[in-house]
């Protein structure tokens, strides 16, 4: 009974681990648009920004990265600092593209959560901490 609750134990924190490990790849990867990338849920989404344009590239995670349309998507990014919030709609472009025309002044503690939504779906979001916003070429 001990050594079975123990196995049960050992599996689950083994599984844990491998499942964050899983997600947290995408930490060390640039995305094929020259931006950082984050998971949500089932999505990759990569964050590119270039001087006065916020860009979103979306792809399926399960599928290796196949461009995902995002004709009838619904993104907002939420940008966050010491110096406040602000809102900023974004519109579908060509493929799996989405954009806003901003341009953002990144302080250190910039935060950016990407949410979105597509019909019939739950939204999911992924969080760009400073450390992962870079400009794009």
């Amino acid at each position: 009974m001990k050594i079975t609750k123990s196995l049960i134990l050992i599996s689950a924190i083994v599984f844990a681990k491998a499942s964050l490990a899983h997600s947290d790849y995408l930490h060390t990867m640039t995305g094929s648009h020259g931006g950082k990338m984050e998971q949500a849920v089932q999505y990759r989404i990569e964050l590119c920004l270039r001087s006065d344009e916020i860009n979103v590239y979306v792809a399926d995670h399960e599928r290796n990265g196949v461009a995902v349309e995002t004709k009838d998507a619904s993104v907002m990014a939420l940008v966050t600092s010491g110096s406040g919030t602000q809102t900023i709609e974004m519109q579908p472009s060509d493929g799996n593209l989405l954009k806003a025309t901003q341009r953002l002044n990144l302080a250190p503690d910039t935060e950016i959560v990407v949410r979105l939504v597509f019909p019939q779906q739950t939204p999911v979001q992924a969080v760009f901490r400073r450390a992962r916003i870079q400009n794009c070429s």
